[in-house]
């Protein structure tokens, strides 16, 4: 796999030291993240499935420490009846593999026909596939340049169509 950082610590014959670059770009990142706030539409759809009394899940390639912390800022984690997260499937277990869909239909007891899939990347969308649940792609600004296609429905935000309209085109 490539590495950017040791790319360029090799590219710089070690004068770029790779473990800070990493550690560096992960602060960023993490300070990045935590100034966004969370996406149009999410919290609309969340209130009108809990007011459908449907069962709603987290099913994330990122770990616990990573997705709770985010969801409990975001003030969405509570209304969740299950987070799963790459800790819970262990390592080669995540998008694309289905693997965390499948755990999800288990521990909510849902059937795959039941259940919908929001999803923003293209391995997110072949493991919810992979899985049989219906899925709606929700690009964000770097996903939307690749191959997402495969998913059921395409929408550029979640704010574009409410639960009802949203059930109509499952059914």
């Amino acid at each position: 796999n490539f590495d950017p950082a040791d790319h360029l610590s090799l590219l710089s014959q070690g004068q770029v030291d790779s473990a800070s670059m990493r550690s560096r770009h992960r602060l960023e990142c993490d300070a990045v993240i935590a100034r966004s706030s969370i996406l149009p539409g999410v919290v609309e759809i969340i209130h009108e499935a809990i007011s459908h009394g449907l069962k709603l899940a987290i099913a994330s390639s990122s770990s616990h420490a990573w997705v709770d912390t985010h969801a409990k800022r975001l003030g969405i984690f509570d209304h969740f009846d299950k987070v799963i997260c790459s800790d819970d499937v262990g390592v080669g277990r995540t998008k694309p593999n289905p693997d965390l869909y499948l755990l999800a239909l288990n521990q909510l007891q849902v059937q795959k026909k039941e259940a919908v899939v929001f999803e923003d990347s293209p391995n997110g969308i072949k493991a919810a596939n992979q899985a049989g649940i219906f899925v709606v792609a929700v690009p964000n600004s770097i996903t939307s340049q690749l191959n997402i296609k495969s998913a059921n429905l395409i929408v550029r935000s979640m704010s574009e169509l409410s639960l009802s309209e949203l059930l109509d085109k499952v059914q």
